[in-house]
């Protein structure tokens, strides 16, 4: 991961120092309609650029170590680091260079026509090469944590006015190193560079469903749903489904933590290693999903495809104090 950076930032100063002979002392960086309008010498500006790469790559190296391994966050992050280099050596050192390549005068530097675009697509481009190319030393690297040491037990309870099945999983170490990706980010952004704002907020947004899930079956649908705002991810109405059973689980097979897809009809959703709940859909589709206790949720399900009777907790009185004068009075309660 440190070694694409550091490759890309050596390969640019050696260029650099190849075509020194064919750059003026100082050199144009900053056009306005199509006109050079600040010079800056060289090699001081290449410092500064190193310097930069250097800080915000090893932050962001840092950051996508503290990941779990194998997860999507690890990977974006790799491919960021990857893609931040790339774009100040391309927009900041590599187009304004070749503007100036074989100029007498830094006054007579153009600008390279696209140089916005070139910059862009390069940055695209290393991102994904590197997040796909990192991807074979996460699997040597191993898969993370083993299962929590205190798994949370499911249960048939009331959830949001209806019988059902609760079953959930989480993951505490995510958690903490969510909140510490955050917390650097944050305080990154505070310091000095506001733009971390965003990874920050968006690091966040990862604990509602990769932090822990909540799978809910009322015996008409199961659905999943984050821990912390709960509301829906996917629902599977009960004629949806085939079967269910429950599997083991491994992250490195799947790529890693998160949403994983295999095709079009063939998801995971992936918090931890250990047992998970597979549900076979009509038409040949399935949907895995990693939840302490799976056995007692396939169970549930299957008697459901069954047509066994749904369990049913008894109704709550609007009233209570009616409902206990009525058994003092020996009448019905309302």
């Amino acid at each position: 991961m440190a070694v694409l950076p550091a490759a890309m930032l050596v390969l640019v100063v050696w260029a650099l120092w190849a075509l020194e002979h064919r750059l003026p002392g100082v050199v144009a960086v900053h056009f306005v309609d199509g006109r050079p309008v600040q010079p800056t010498p060289l090699w001081p500006m290449i410092g500064d650029v190193a310097v930069t790469t250097i800080e915000i790559g090893s932050t962001l190296a840092l950051l996508a170590y503290l990941r779990p391994p194998g997860s999507i966050g690890q990977r974006i992050l790799a491919g960021g680091v990857v893609a931040l280099t790339a774009v100040l050596m391309c927009g900041v050192v590599v187009c304004p260079l070749a503007a100036n390549l074989d100029v007498a005068d830094w006054r007579l530097a153009r600008p390279m026509t696209g140089a916005e675009y070139i910059t862009v697509a390069v940055g695209a481009t290393a991102f994904a090469v590197a997040a796909v190319a990192v991807y074979p030393l996460l699997r040597r690297s191993g898969p993370p944590a083993e299962l929590p040491p205190d798994p949370i037990p499911s249960r048939i309870g009331a959830y949001r006015g209806r019988t059902a099945w609760i079953g959930q999983s989480r993951n505490p170490e995510f958690v903490r190193k969510t909140l510490a990706t955050a917390g650097v980010l944050t305080l990154l952004a505070l310091v000095s560079t506001y733009w971390l704002m965003l990874p920050a907020l968006a690091t966040l947004a990862t604990l509602n469903l990769w932090g822990g899930i909540l799978l809910t079956f009322d015996g008409k649908k199961l659905s999943i749903r984050g821990r912390v705002c709960q509301w829906a991810i996917w629902r599977i109405p009960l004629r949806q489904i085939e079967t269910a059973e429950v599997i083991e689980v491994d992250p490195g097979d799947w790529g890693g933590w998160g949403w994983r897809i295999r095709s079009l009809k063939r998801h995971a959703v992936i918090i931890r290693r250990g047992p998970a709940l597979l549900v076979a859909l009509r038409g040949g589709g399935e949907l895995i999903v990693t939840v302490d206790d799976a056995a007692t949720g396939a169970e549930q399900i299957r008697n459901a495809l069954r047509g066994n009777a749904w369990p049913q907790l008894p109704r709550r009185s609007l009233f209570p104090h009616k409902r206990v004068r009525a058994q003092e009075s020996g009448r019905p309660p309302v």
